[in-house]
């Protein structure tokens, strides 16, 4: 993942190249990201000011550029938890698609309804970020696990089970066994 959103577009183009060149070494997959995408990510605090969704001319002339295997576009989501329902803007991701982008991929996925999230894959997301749900339950059932009087190895078992239950749940509601062989897994 490389997220050089923040910068100008032909920066974020050479520095999505550098880190395709170096990766490719490795046959190691590259996502890249368009747009900033509002909410709390690995310490780093994007605002609502500073956040804005990607047009559709921008990702064109980006994959002018450079094409990596994946790409994260800003079209409404945010990072952590909403306090209001976002409006994600499915006119955009129509336009999006219109220049044949690699798998799209969907970040700030935790809080969506499903019946938004499954919009999201019929709009061609290949690919959305659960993390801090993923996060929020782990440390929810470590918690609770020591609380029971478990040893380290019962809480790291909970938090395991808790996120299996996860993935199985949205794995089922997004259909990833019907979509497998399209991508290769």
């Amino acid at each position: 993942m490389i997220d050089a959103s923040a910068r100008p577009l032909k920066d974020n183009i050479v520095a999505t190249r550098a880190v395709m060149e170096f990766c490719a070494e490795s046959d190691a997959g590259v996502e890249a990201e368009l747009g900033r995408i509002a909410g709390v990510e690995d310490g780093l605090v994007v605002s609502e000011e500073e956040a804005g969704k990607v047009d559709a001319d921008t990702v064109a002339r980006f994959l002018e550029g450079v094409r990596p295997d994946a790409l994260a576009v800003a079209v409404g989501t945010a990072h952590g938890f909403y306090e209001t329902p976002p409006n994600i803007d499915f006119g955009l991701i129509a336009e999006i698609n219109k220049y044949s982008p690699p798998p799209l991929v969907l970040h700030g996925g935790t809080g969506l309804e499903d019946e938004v999230l499954t919009q999201c894959v019929d709009a061609g997301f290949a690919k959305m970020n659960f993390a801090t749900e993923l996060r929020r339950d782990y440390l929810s059932a470590l918690a609770a696990a020591a609380q029971d009087g478990g040893n380290i190895f019962d809480a790291l078992a909970a938090g395991q089970d808790a996120i299996r239950r996860i993935a199985e749940a949205k794995f089922r509601l997004l259909r990833t066994a019907e979509r497998a062989d399209v991508y290769g897994h």
